[in-house]
């Protein structure tokens, strides 16, 4: 029997930071995660030498609680240009940000279907969220993103070529229901810093967090399967008695480990593709708001500079229970590149189920329904689908379970 004062169930980014507060708040804890490696959802995989995320994940720059616990330089992020390649049917013609290209949007696109005043609007919604607290953003009146989109005098290019596609990749929410505050917030982090990974890959983020951890305070692969008197189990026969039990695993195995209904989530497929020359340009996000087909967007994923190139498809299911296949994405890819996808060899294929809480509604405060007794829950479920809302709410539950021990003391 293992005693301990806080039993940590998961390694990912909130189970992380909530090991990291207790450890600075004097309270002793075990982190018991499944897998051999700490991330979660953040994973990266070495294949045929490439670091493939599993599923295309960014880190902003801009969130505040990643600059508080994150040093970005020994990341090494390696950012993405503030623009886009947009897809009109026959080519990707370009998008440039309102904010840091004025020029390039006078000169080079005045022959692209975007308008000036699409650019004006835009920018002009970005300065009125600019300088807004995350309080402010929280409060402002709650609406589904598509609705909002289509109550501005944005033109339907504009939105269907560039905006949609983009908020949808970032939301994973086909249909835009997400709500319009985390539109505001991501748009205010997009203005406000930059969108990079890691060199590494996204893993590369819990790796860094996990390395201010004592590697004696993480139980690798054991994955809880009871809780019973504040006694908890493992597979592997390990037995953990902790005054109070942090749940930081995703909302899905969190429901089936405490019996509550499991929350909507959105899925997305990842598809890693190896070219055997260069055919799209680094550092740039390729999107398609205008096909039928299922690709979201790509990238070049290859960023150490090979001969090859590793392309990365995101691709998002038209329904929640309709799979998608290799295939599939392949023929779509077809679509803009034509038969040099015949000479592409397939490097992996990610199916992530359960990428992304729905968030119709969304608030600045942590969600602590199931929350009872001795047992508290976190992740990015709890509080808001993204880098930001997972590691803060690992903060705010470590910081509650002080609060109850000193109550208690």
């Amino acid at each position: 029997m293992i005693n301990t004062q806080v039993a940590i169930i998961g390694g990912g980014l909130a189970g992380l930071i909530c090991a990291i507060n207790c450890q600075q708040l004097g309270i002793d804890y075990l982190i018991i995660e499944k897998e051999s490696t700490v991330g979660g959802k953040q994973q990266t995989s070495l294949i045929n030498n490439y670091n493939c995320d599993h599923g295309f994940q960014v880190l902003l720059s801009a969130y505040p609680i990643a600059q508080k616990y994150l040093n970005y330089n020994k990341l090494n992020l390696v950012p993405f240009k503030k623009n886009a390649l947009c897809w009109d049917g026959k080519k990707f013609i370009g998008f440039a940000n309102p904010l840091t290209a004025l020029f390039s949007i006078i000169n080079p696109f005045t022959s692209a279907p975007f308008k000036l005043t699409d650019y004006v609007t835009l920018a002009t919604i970005a300065a009125t969220i600019k300088f807004k607290t995350k309080e402010n953003i929280f409060s402002l009146p709650n609406q589904q993103t598509q609705e909002y989109f289509n109550k501005t005098n944005l033109s339907t290019t504009f939105k269907t070529l560039f905006l949609e596609p983009f908020f949808k990749g970032i939301f994973l929410d086909p249909k835009l229901e997400t709500s319009v505050r985390l539109f505001y917030f991501y748009l205010q982090c997009f203005i406000n810093g930059i969108t990079a990974i890691p060199k590494q890959g996204i893993q590369a983020i819990p790796q860094q967090l996990a390395s201010h951890i004592p590697s004696k305070k993480i139980l690798y692969d054991n994955k809880v399967v009871s809780i019973k008197n504040s006694i908890v189990e493992t597979d592997n026969q390990r037995r953990i008695k902790a005054d109070y039990i942090c749940c930081a695993a995703d909302l899905y195995q969190a429901s089936k480990l405490f019996n509550f209904p499991t929350p909507k989530s959105h899925s997305v497929y990842n598809l890693y593709v190896e070219a055997p020359e260069p055919v799209i340009k680094n550092n740039i996000i390729y999107l398609d708001g205008l096909s039928n087909g299922p690709i979201n967007n790509f990238h070049n994923a290859n960023i150490k500079n090979k001969t090859t190139q590793l392309l990365s498809f995101s691709a998002l299911p038209t329904s929640p229970n309709e799979p998608l296949y290799e295939k599939e994405i392949l023929l779509h890819a077809k679509t803009y590149f034509g038969q040099q996808i015949t000479k592409w060899n397939i490097v992996k294929f990610f199916q992530i189920k359960h990428a992304l809480p729905q968030q119709k509604t969304s608030f600045n405060m942590l969600n602590t329904h199931y929350n009872h007794q001795n047992i508290f829950f976190c992740g990015d479920w709890t509080l808001q689908g993204s880098i930001q809302g997972a590691m803060q709410s690992g903060e705010l539950i470590a910081k509650k379970i002080y609060d109850q021990l000193c109550t208690n003391s």
